[in-house]
Parts: structure tokens; C-alpha cells; sequence
């Protein structure tokens, strides 16, 4: 899970290092909700890209103003 989680991170440094320890606490949250739904035997990896999903469109909501300045 720690392995996981640090990917997770180092697939988000390009923004910055600052964003890069951001996503640290969501890549563990993911991976917990990845394992926690395997061992249910349940969809495991289509509720813990819905949870990403979800995530990313709240950090998309949150920014409409600035999203729409800049197009």
C-alpha cells in the first residue's frame, strides 16, 4: 500500500513538489479503498476510480471561475 501510494505522488510531481505531498493522504485513501473493495470481492478497481473521478471533479468545481478566466 506504501508502494502504491507513492506512485500515486510521484505520478502528480510534475505539478510541484508541494502537490506532489498533497496527493499523498488521497493515493492512501485510494489504495485502502482498492484493498477494502478486493477483499469484498466487490469492484474494486471501477469504485476506486469513481472515488478518483469524484475527486477530481470537485478540484474542477472548486475552480470553475479560474478555469473559465483562461479559456
Amino acid at each position: 500500500m506504501n508502494f502504491s501510494t507513492l506512485i500515486f505522488g510521484l505520478g502528480h510531481l510534475f505539478y510541484s513538489f508541494w502537490y506532489f505531498l498533497l496527493t499523498l493522504p488521497l493515493g492512501f485513501v485510494l489504495a485502502v479503498t482498492y484493498l477494502t473493495f478486493q477483499k469484498r470481492k466487490q469492484s474494486s478497481f471501477w469504485t476506486t476510480t469513481l472515488l478518483h473521478s469524484m475527486r477530481n471533479a470537485l478540484g474542477i468545481l472548486a475552480n470553475i471561475d479560474e478555469i473559465m478566466k483562461n479559456l
